[in-house]
Parts: C-alpha cells; structure tokens; sequence
C-alpha cells in the first residue's frame, strides 16, 4: 500500500505525440464490468492484501477492451492503471451529455407540435360546437315552422 497526499502523473503535451480524441468511449465504459470481491488473503499471504470486502475491475475483462490500462509482470499476473481511466469516462460522460442535449431538444420539439396541434383541435372542435349550435337552432325553428 501506498499512502500519499498526492501523485502527479507525467501528462505534458510535449511529451506526447499521435494525440486523438477517444472514440466510443460510451461503448467501451458500458462493456467494463464494475465487480465486488475478496482478496485470497490466504492463498497470498506474502502479498499483504487487506481482508476488507473491495469493488473494482477485473484485469483480464479490462484488457479485451482497454488494453492501454493493463501491465502484465513477469510471472503473468495484471494490474490496472485505474487513474487513465479518468480520461475513458470524461469522453463517455460527454458522449452522454450530447445524448441527453439531442433528447431534450427532440422532447421539445415534440411538446411544441403537441401543443400547435391541441390548440389546432380546440379550435376544430369549436367550430364543430358552433355549427352544431347553429344546426339545431335551425331544426328547432323548422320543427316550430311545420306546426
């Protein structure tokens, strides 16, 4: 275990080269399997690991979909860059956020044409009441016309 106040990650632009923007970022956070688990602390005593219930990924599943985030040592066993997955669910977060800006803009789209068309219906309707109205006043005074 690692205790710090702080970790600073090496993430200047000019270290950097081929900078893309994520695709699918939606697709791929929806394909990870978030899990609840107990270390094997007693199959793996050397390793220290706490015996408190844990929720995390797993890093063979993570590795089919982001490989970028998964070391493998030598003897076969993974781990996971958990921090560079931040950059994985920002993109998702606001592929998402255009989902939801397209659905509202479609939801009051759909509101103001329901609307023009009961506004349309009541005046339909009114005119189908006065006529109505007018119609059987005429029948009346005929009725009263026949006596």
């Amino acid at each position: 275990r690692i205790k710090s106040d702080g970790i600073n990650e090496t993430s200047d632009m000019r270290f950097k080269k081929n900078i893309s923007t994520i695709e699918n970022a939606l697709g791929k956070v929806k394909q990870l399997r978030g899990v609840n688990y107990e270390w094997r602390t007693g199959e793996f005593k050397d390793k220290n690991f706490d015996s408190a219930p844990q929720i995390g990924l797993i890093a063979q599943e993570v590795e089919k979909i982001i490989p970028q985030v998964v070391i493998t040592d030598a003897s076969g066993y993974k781990s996971l860059e958990y921090s560079k997955l931040v950059a994985l669910l920002i993109e998702a977060v606001k592929e998402q956020e255009k989902k939801i800006e397209s659905l509202q803009s479609e939801n009051q789209s759909l509101k103001s044409n329901s609307e023009k068309e009961m506004q349309s219906l009541k005046a339909d309707m009114k005119t189908l009441h006065d006529a109505l109205d007018i119609l059987l006043k005429e029948n009346v005074s005929l009725k009263g016309d026949k006596k």
